[in-house]
């Protein structure tokens, strides 16, 4: 792809202020500049996209880039429209604009899962088995995340930062050199943790809420053995296969959540949540949409709840900061007050859990070593139930498809 236009990246774009993340009206430091930045490379983007072979990649790709430019000018006119109308109305474009381009949760599965109905118990056998092959593979670096570090009740983002480089020394040194481009980077301002393929870097915010350390060896093998992974060895095949596929994110987060589930027998809560939470604001659990304020009461009272039951001794603050960075990630990009735009792109944790639970399952099923089907999905960013992903990456599978 040309580097003359600049690719569309929107979660800088939208992520709120850390002035503005717990008031009631947020605010966007880098969407201004974001959308100025691509404006004048929008009949580009046409162009691009009318010119590429009807169903290709090229044209998919093209298309996505054109409808991620345009949710950010929606986004941009929500925050610069001055009347409850129009507020509305840019509110509604921005939620259709996202779903477009992320999808929307399925309403019956939301609802299940809401219910606590488990989706994961057929992926269990398969599950075991990743986790003894992870577990076998990569023993030395998951004893590096523990070796020399105390035994601390909570694992601060520091201390988060000091592990995963730790594991990211033993992979340099032991398993590819490739490795050693890869730096773990401490973001004063972020409260996220990131994995950035371009330049090599796995960002912990400093902002984020401590965990527990049973929490750090399965968010190393979704953050390090997934996401920059099958960066790593794309980056030896081609630049698409590096930073992915239009299309990807599913399979990618999918195999992520999945390799968690593997290594801590339990899908993460959080992904979970995402996912009911997004179909709760959009009206799909009781049929009325909700607002970020009454989602944040439902989450913190969901969270204390949790809190009280696992007889965790985390402060009501911990808990009050943990809920508005997952209330705003589903609210980013809009007011985030009485008028609702939802940015549905995290339901893919769950949704492409769920297709990757299917495929793996399917191909040890069919015969296929563990190893053989996991080397195959690490090979880089592609969807392996999407056709023509399959027909880019199909040299990789030797055998496998």
């Amino acid at each position: 792809m040309s580097s003359e236009i600049p690719k569309v990246l929107v979660l800088k774009s939208i992520a709120p202020s850390v002035e503005s993340a717990r008031r009631d009206i947020l605010e966007y430091e880098n969407l201004d500049q974001s959308v100025n930045k691509h404006k004048p490379y929008e009949y580009k983007r046409m162009d691009r996209f009318w010119d590429a072979e009807h169903g290709s990649l090229e044209e998919e790709e093209a298309a996505r880039q054109l409808a991620m430019q345009y949710m950010l000018m929606g986004s941009l006119a929500l925050q610069q429209s001055m009347t409850p109308e129009s507020n509305s109305i840019w509110s509604e474009r921005y939620t259709k604009a996202t779903s477009e381009i992320y999808g929307s949760p399925d309403a019956e599965i939301a609802i299940a899962l809401e219910s606590g109905i488990e989706s994961n118990v057929e992926f269990k056998q398969a599950a075991e088995l990743v986790r003894e092959y992870l577990d076998r593979k990569y023993q030395p670096v998951f004893e590096a995340l523990e070796k020399n570090f105390a035994e601390e009740v909570d694992v601060s983002p520091d201390q988060v930062a000091d592990r995963f480089e730790a594991g990211l020394g033993v992979l340099a040194s032991r398993y590819d050199l490739g490795w050693k481009d890869w730096v773990i980077e401490r973001s004063e301002d972020a409260s996220a943790l990131s994995v950035l393929s371009d330049e090599k870097k796995i960002v912990v915010g400093m902002k984020r809420v401590a965990m527990g350390p049973d929490q750090v060896k399965p968010l190393f093998t979704h953050e390090v053995l997934v996401h920059a992974q099958r960066s790593l060895n794309g980056s030896k095949i081609s630049k698409e296969l590096q930073t992915g596929l239009p299309g990807y994110l599913d399979a990618e987060e999918g195999l992520g959540v999945f390799f968690e589930y593997a290594i801590s027998g339990s899908i993460p809560a959080k992904n979970i949540d995402r996912y009911t939470d997004i179909a709760f604001a959009l009206g799909q659990i009781d049929g009325r949409q909700h607002t970020r304020e009454e989602l944040l009461s439902r989450a913190l009272d969901r969270a204390r709840k949790r809190n009280e039951a696992s007889g965790d001794d985390r402060s009501d603050e911990d808990l009050q900061k943990e809920v508005y960075a997952h209330v705003n990630r589903i609210y980013r990009g809009s007011l985030g007050n009485e008028h609702v735009g939802v940015f549905t792109k995290d339901i893919s944790y769950h949704k492409g859990f769920v297709e990757i639970g299917k495929f793996i399952s399917s191909k040890l099923d069919e015969g296929f070593t563990v190893e053989k089907v996991l080397d195959y999905l690490t090979k880089g960013k592609f969807d392996p139930s999407n056709p023509r992903h399959v027909a880019v990456a199909g040299e990789l599978g030797d055998g496998l498809l």
